[in-house]
């Protein structure tokens, strides 16, 4: 199910229902309810360490345009698609 555009000034975290173990440099996942299987690169594991706690999303991008130096509009888009197919498969949580 797709959900509305995800902002950068909402909040986001990890939803409990997600199981993850780290396999070499990628984050292999879990979500225990669907049983499905889910594989992080470098980036996105580190989007998702992050989320262990509640997460503004702004605050998100500038980290990720910090350490990956990487232009405002394209962190943006990134991880915004990201962050709402992690939503759309009940990986995360959303909240304003």
């Amino acid at each position: 199910m797709t959900g509305p555009s995800i902002s950068p000034s909402a909040v986001v975290t990890r939803s409990p229902d997600v199981f993850c173990a780290a396999v070499g440099d990628e984050l292999v996942m879990m979500d225990v309810d669907s049983g499905t299987f889910y594989v992080l690169d470098e980036i996105s594991t580190l989007i998702w360490e992050r989320l262990a706690a509640p997460t503004l999303v702004s605050d998100l991008l500038v980290d990720i345009r910090e350490r990956y130096e990487v232009g405002s509009e394209q962190c943006q888009v990134e991880v915004l698609t990201l962050l709402e197919q992690m939503r759309d498969s009940s990986l995360i949580r959303v909240g304003d």
